[in-house]
């Protein structure tokens, strides 16, 4: 048994090696040395490991030798097939291609086979070779729909994206959905890659109105993604190209509508990288009418719970001029002037802020900025916070035989008045920590735009700079 684990290991020693007169040598000791590796499962073998380290004599005499061990699978399910396109060996490929081609269509654990590595690489060569020994390897998919075009345009590999068009590149295929609907162009778009963008919408039958599952086209893709030095450079590429009857790309979930024209190619006039943010500022808007519609509404409540509670206060007024009182006059006044007074400010104080916000919304001022909604929003919390103090005074007036707001340590409403301090406590103690956070997410937000704008501020100096130096740079030549 040990004789038998220092030949094996003499044998991997030897493939890792590529040292061919070692493998002779262990042959004439053992000829039948190969034949486990065809019957037992190992996690490789010696075929695995020439192929992954490139040692070519070694595995065109492991071919010979025994062939059937192309197509035996190590732990992960790769074949040496799949090792030798991963890593490039062109001249390996095609030794083990001519033993056994069919191993195109072997799959590893990932559901990928020697074709989608060789391209998830840029293995230009020996995806020809794969490609010109199996054409219909090319077009197996992944188990979540990705084409091998797919994998190259999602690393980036350009030329062997334009191989597999040039050789496997028919319509349907060109233009397949992966598992979230998006073909290639999808893809290059929403990463930036102008060169692929160029070369697809212009050497190819890629369709450039096509929808993903969520219904965007490859611009509407351009116009929601960030920006980027390529955007405009994409979005000419794709304007160039006509859909039928003469219509011109634009994103249809924007301003910028697919319209047909009857203008030539040279009165098409490009759009500003700007049109493609037209979405975003389209969303920007709606958002602050909806905040604006919300701030109304609320404001419009509280106002009108204000003005009911200062015609009606608790209590109610005295209804005839009996026992020294005045008809018309607040019952809570004459009972508690100390109560009556902090009612009073309470509900004046929220009716007069929600009036504010009710005010500056109907005024026409543009409410764009963020600064300017969060000074409403603070405006408004000022009344809700006022609305729910008088709530509280008010319900204390109504619990509270002896009638004074400030004092809470009578014998019989000592429960009452803890519950209703506790209350206080707690909202006033929940509005800090509220307007804390938005001041501090406000301040983070203020300090970031001005970073950029120093920042802004000081490339374009440089920039000015480097063009006087320049300029100045020439003036001395001449």
């Amino acid at each position: 048994m040990e004789i038998e684990q220092g030949r094996d290991q003499r044998l991997y020693d030897a493939a890792k090696e590529g040292n061919v007169a070692s493998l002779n040598r262990l042959i004439q000791e053992d000829p039948l040395i190969l034949d486990p590796y065809t019957i037992h499962t190992f996690s490789e073998t010696p075929l695995h490991l020439a192929s992954m380290f490139g040692h070519l004599n070694f595995v065109k005499l492991i071919l010979a030798l025994k062939p059937e061990l192309a197509k035996e699978l190590d732990s992960r399910s790769l074949t040496p097939l799949h090792l030798a396109s991963a890593k490039g060996y062109v001249e390996i490929v095609k030794s083990l291609l001519q033993v056994n081609k069919n191993m195109c269509f072997a799959l590893d654990q990932n559901g990928m086979n020697p074709l989608h590595l060789a391209a998830t690489k840029g293995r230009v060569d020996v995806l020809r070779e794969l490609v010109e020994a199996e054409p219909e390897a090319a077009m197996v998919k992944l188990d979540g729909g990705d084409t091998i075009l797919h994998l190259c345009v999602e690393n980036n590999k350009i030329e062997t994206l334009e191989m597999l068009v040039q050789r496997v590149g028919d319509k349907e295929f060109l233009n397949s959905f992966d598992a979230h609907g998006n073909t290639i162009l999808h893809l290059a778009v929403a990463n930036k890659q102008l060169e692929i963008v160029r070369f697809l919408v212009g050497n190819t039958n890629i369709e450039v109105i096509s929808q993903n599952s969520m219904g965007l086209t490859p611009i509407d893709i351009l116009s929601h993604s960030r920006r980027h030095v390529n955007d405009l450079g994409i979005f000419e590429s794709l304007q160039s190209r006509r859909a039928e009857n003469n219509q011109v790309i634009a994103p249809h979930n924007s301003r910028l509508r697919i319209r047909s024209t009857n203008l030539g190619r040279k009165d098409m006039k490009p759009r500003k990288p700007s049109d493609l943010m037209l979405s975003k500022k389209q969303i920007k808007r709606e958002w602050v009418e909806r905040k604006k519609n919300s701030l109304m509404v609320v404001a419009s409540l509280i106002a009108t719970m204000g003005f009911q509670a200062g015609i009606y206060p608790p209590g109610g007024v005295w209804q005839d001029d009996t026992n020294g009182h005045i008809a018309g006059l607040s019952i809570l006044n004459d009972k508690s002037k100390n109560g009556y007074k902090v009612f009073l400010i309470s509900n004046t104080i929220g009716f007069t802020s929600s009036l504010s916000v009710i005010f500056m919304l109907i005024s026409g001022l543009p409410f764009r900025n963020k600064l300017i909604m969060w000074l409403l929003m603070m405006i408004l919390w000022v009344a809700i916070t006022a609305t729910g103090f008088t709530y509280m005074v008010a319900l204390f007036f109504y619990t509270n035989k002896d009638k004074n707001i400030l004092h809470f340590n009578t014998k019989d409403n000592n429960d009452v008045g803890d519950i209703l301090v506790f209350a206080v406590i707690l909202w006033l103690g929940l509005m800090t920590i509220l307007f804390l956070a938005h001041t501090i997410r406000l301040t983070y937000i203020v300090i970031k735009k001005f970073v950029r704008f120093i920042l802004a501020m000081s490339r374009r100096l440089t920039v000015r700079n480097k063009y006087e130096e320049m300029n100045d740079h020439r003036v001395i030549q001449l």
